[in-house]
């Protein structure tokens, strides 16, 4: 645009002297001093363009036919990594997915695949919220899973979408039983740290007198009847004091627990919720 108005505006400049010497030129002399004085003009008209252009090319790079072209071929290869990326991502999502499928048959429960929406960064792994709701059979308390581990449970529903509270929430409590023994207590979740910290839970109310070995597993206990028993939670760690377990009021034991489940990147869940003839708990919040 700005090589076009250049153009115009000495086009038009040179015009005004030829029509104004021609005018001024009545007789053959005349004529021929005008003639003349148009002639330099003429001849120049060319240069001047092409170092108008080359002027132009120098204050706006876009212009030069090689930067133009080093331009391109940088837009050609961001496209091409934003592609590289999107390809990833399918690639995770379709390595999720396969990972839902993969959960163990639950015969008198139904699994809802669903994305999940929004992540608050400032709880991020505390909670979020996934595209599916009571319109797709979730039930409020159905246990949420990340692949084959249990990463949290549905707190509110909506008609198309639900809340979901991690394991990693104090608010998130429900019945476990530590793995190869018949000791029962109840998992809660230790808070955050930070937005992006490894989270830890912890189970409470375990008789006295267990001994756990690091690395044994924590699972769902069934109890209660909103969510299936056996399915894997974490692993037994040793805490603060040394030791796995921690005596409270020389009365119950506690646990350290490091969970399973994937908090930073998960993008699909499922959520294990009873068939509609199951009967239906009532959730107390």
């Amino acid at each position: 645009m700005i090589r076009n108005t250049f153009r115009h505006f000495l086009f038009v400049v040179v015009s005004l002297a030829i029509v104004l010497l021609l005018v001024l030129g009545s007789s053959g002399a005349g004529r021929r001093l005008a003639l003349g004085a148009a002639t330099p003009f003429i001849y120049a008209w060319r240069g001047v363009e092409r170092g108008a252009a080359a002027v132009i090319g120098w204050l706006m790079p876009g212009e030069d036919p090689r930067t133009r072209e080093l331009l391109e071929a940088r837009t050609a290869l961001r496209l091409a990594q934003i592609d590289v990326a999107a390809t990833e991502d399918l690639r995770r999502e379709n390595s999720e997915l396969r990972a839902l499928l993969a959960l163990p048959g639950l015969p008198e429960w139904r699994v809802v695949a669903a994305p999940v929406l929004t992540r608050d960064p400032a709880s991020w792994n505390l909670g979020f919220t996934i595209g599916r709701g009571a319109a797709d059979g979730v039930t409020v308390g159905a246990v949420v899973m990340s692949g084959a581990a249990v990463l949290g449970r549905v707190s509110r529903l909506h008609e198309r979408s639900a809340e979901v509270v991690t394991i990693a929430s104090p608010a998130c409590r429900f019945s476990v039983v530590v793995a190869g023994t018949s000791a029962t207590g109840v998992l809660s979740g230790l808070g955050a740290f930070s937005t992006r910290s490894t989270p830890l839970c912890q189970v409470d109310f375990l008789p006295r007198d267990l001994q756990v070995m690091p690395g044994r597993q924590i699972v769902t206990s069934g109890l209660g009847g909103w969510m299936p028993g056996g399915l894997p939670i974490g692993s037994v760690i040793v805490g603060d004091n040394g030791d796995t377990t921690t005596i409270l009021d020389n009365a119950r034991a506690r646990l350290a627990v490091a969970p399973l489940a994937d908090f930073s990147t998960t993008r699909f869940v499922a959520i294990i919720c009873p068939l509609p003839q199951a009967p239906q708990p009532q959730i107390i919040e």
